[in-house]
């Protein structure tokens, strides 16, 4: 990767609180010029931390969701399987789980 005096490597969340310390060294990637300047990842470490685990957990529920949409697809063949309402059912409640959790993280910002 490429190095100059404005792209040294350099511990990363300094401040503490908790935050997750890494070292772009050892993880062999330069960080833009911004955040190495402005004391970058870290800063904000608690708001941050919080929308960005609400996010996670919101991709997670999605996905999910499509998963279990795609096998009560699959299983569509046979009009008379049990497991297709029970699949649509929990396809429903995590969709809205999905929704409760964007709603959520609006009201961090």
């Amino acid at each position: 990767p490429r190095r100059g005096p404005d792209l040294a490597p350099r511990a990363l969340g300094e401040r503490g609180g908790g935050c997750t310390q890494v070292d772009a060294a050892k993880h062999h990637y330069t960080l833009p010029v911004r955040l190495l300047r402005s004391g970058g990842f870290g800063a904000h470490c608690g708001m941050d931390s919080d929308a960005a685990e609400l996010s996670s957990l919101t991709t997670v529920v999605a996905d999910a969701a499509l998963r279990i949409a795609q096998l009560a697809e699959r299983r569509a063949t046979d009009p008379d399987d049990p497991v297709i309402g029970r699949l649509h059912e929990i396809e429903r409640q995590l969709t809205t789980a999905e929704r409760r959790l964007r709603d959520v993280s609006r009201a961090l910002d």
